[in-house]
């Protein structure tokens, strides 16, 4: 099972506890993942009442 294993950049470059980031203007999905990374984890329980404000990774998102 260990050699399944990934970093944690591959699938969860931003943390449950970061996920304000997301609506915070300025910031684009490219600040916050790596070179590796296949994806990010948006933690929808986490994203309620968020606004997608514009310049946000989260409006980044909703525009793609």
């Amino acid at each position: 099972m260990m050699k399944m294993a990934q970093p944690i950049d591959i699938f969860y470059p931003l943390h449950h506890q970061q996920t304000s980031l997301l609506a915070q203007a300025g910031l684009r999905i490219a600040d916050m993942v790596t070179p590796r990374t296949l994806g990010l984890h948006l933690y929808n329980h986490s994203l309620k009442g968020l606004e997608p404000v514009d310049g946000s990774p989260l409006h980044e998102v909703i525009q793609s």
